[in-house]
């Protein structure tokens, strides 16, 4: 949630893609697919009760598995890593997008991590590594020049009749 209250941010767990959302109108206001493109992979099974149902598999994918939010920036650290992989719930990126959507940054971290912080003024990230368990800092400004690497994302503007499709089909 940004920290007026106007607007959150929706990040997909099992597909790379967030939403922008108008807190007031309840709105989409933006949705952003990437930086892979990639869509849920689940496998169907049968529960308890004898009814079907998704579940994740061994070729689900995790995306955006932890993310913070400021005044400026939305940042949302990115795993990539399948399910029956090495380190599903860690991420090696953080992405970062202004509150349009539009990608700003992909920070890269150096080393897996599970959670991190970000200062209020954006100067700093704070990241969590299990293994070391030590917070690392990285200034803001120097790994906006330094991590020069383009997002490459998608993006794409959501129609007003998709939108009230889709809170139809709830």
């Amino acid at each position: 949630v940004k920290p007026n209250k106007e607007k959150c941010v929706l990040a997909c767990r099992y597909a790379d893609q967030i939403e922008i959302v108008d807190l007031k109108s309840y709105k989409v206001l933006r949705t952003v697919r990437g930086p892979e493109g990639f869509e849920p992979e689940v496998v169907v099974m049968t529960g308890g009760d004898g009814k079907q149902l998704s579940t994740r598999g061994p070729d689900t994918r995790y995306s955006f598995i932890g993310g913070k939010a400021t005044d400026k920036y939305i940042y949302l650290l990115y795993s990539g890593n399948k399910e029956g992989g090495a380190h599903p719930f860690y991420g090696k990126y953080i992405y970062v997008y202004d509150w349009n959507g539009k990608p700003v940054k992909r920070i890269e971290t150096g080393d897996y991590i599970i959670d991190f912080a970000v200062r209020k003024d954006d100067s700093k990230i704070y990241t969590y590594n299990p293994l070391t368990s030590m917070p690392i800092p990285l200034d803001f400004a120097e790994a906006l020049n330094y991590f020069a690497t383009d997002p490459e994302l998608i993006w794409v503007e959501v129609e007003e009749a998709e939108i009230q499709r889709s809170e139809e089909d709830q």
